[in-house]
């Protein structure tokens, strides 16, 4: 079953067209995509929202240019598209951050499994002119409706999530 399932004629998807940037929706109508599919969930379905964000993109932009940072960001985009296709969709923030949608009944592993997933697929090296470019990622997870009625709540969430993360990494 995928997530079109919910919304078979995909009226859910029709206002909401992918930002022509790196081809994934902007943040703005990534929110509105959840709040329009979390209204359609049953009363036991939850959504699980994922702040990704890209470590070094800042450094990758400062030294190979904003022509090979967008190389990296297509990279990315591609790959998680790879991982989440029948799970879920992808929105890019800017400023090298994803935020990922997927459906808790369509994951047959838990969310810390898609998770080691997807970050293994993301940690192989992207190759920029015949040189590899490593890169780590971290991410935050919040649950949807458990942590929020609205989208943009739990984005928060996420993001705390993963700022706490972050900051819990560096003090250890």
């Amino acid at each position: 079953m995928d997530l079109n399932q919910m919304d078979p004629d995909n009226s859910l998807n029709k206002s909401v067209k992918p930002d022509s940037f790196i081809g994934l929706h902007s943040y703005d109508d990534f929110l509105k995509l959840v709040d329009r599919k979390g209204k359609a969930l049953r009363l036991s379905e939850k959504v699980y929202l994922i702040y990704v964000q890209l470590d070094q993109f800042t450094q990758i932009q400062d030294i190979l240019g904003s022509q090979y940072a967008e190389l990296v960001l297509k990279t990315m985009r591609q790959r998680l598209q790879k991982v989440i296709k029948r799970l879920g969709f992808a929105s890019y923030n800017g400023g090298g951050f994803f935020c990922l949608c997927l459906l808790d009944k369509l994951l047959e592993k838990n969310i810390h499994k898609v998770m080691e997933e997807i970050t293994r697929t993301l940690v192989s090296p992207i190759y920029i002119q015949d040189q590899k470019v490593y890169s780590t990622y971290s991410y935050g997870i919040s649950c949807y409706p458990e942590h929020g009625e609205k989208a943009k709540d739990c984005m928060q969430k996420a993001k705390i999530a993963l700022n706490r993360e972050k900051n819990k990494i560096i003090r250890d």
